[in-house]
């Protein structure tokens, strides 16, 4: 059962809320999201431009690099694609969560 205080407090919280109705406001993407968005396209590209530069060694076709140096590259290849496959997901996830921002604003 619900004590008379309870009571009480439940009715001023409900005309409260019939009271107050709140502004509807339409979010513009702001300048700080714009930046970020673009910053990790210029990433994404950084990213892919490496991989793709992992195909054509810059060393002289002559000159065989040592084991330590092709686990080096192998790893900085590893973690570029690791870095990109992060940034997907991640954009992914800020896409979908803005469209249910959208969706629950309308």
């Amino acid at each position: 059962m619900i004590n008379q205080d309870d009571a009480a407090f439940l009715a001023e919280l409900t005309g409260f809320l019939d009271d107050y109705e709140a502004p509807i406001e339409i979010h513009e993407p702001d300048l700080a999201s714009n930046l970020l968005l673009d910053s990790d396209q210029l990433l994404v590209e950084t990213e892919a431009l490496l991989l793709s530069s992992n195909e054509y060694p810059t060393e002289p076709a002559h000159a065989e690099l040592s084991t330590v140096e092709r686990v080096r590259k192998m790893k900085n290849a590893q973690a570029a694609k690791r870095r990109l496959k992060y940034r997907k997901k991640l954009r992914s996830e800020r896409e979908t969560l803005e469209d249910e921002e959208k969706l629950l604003s309308e």
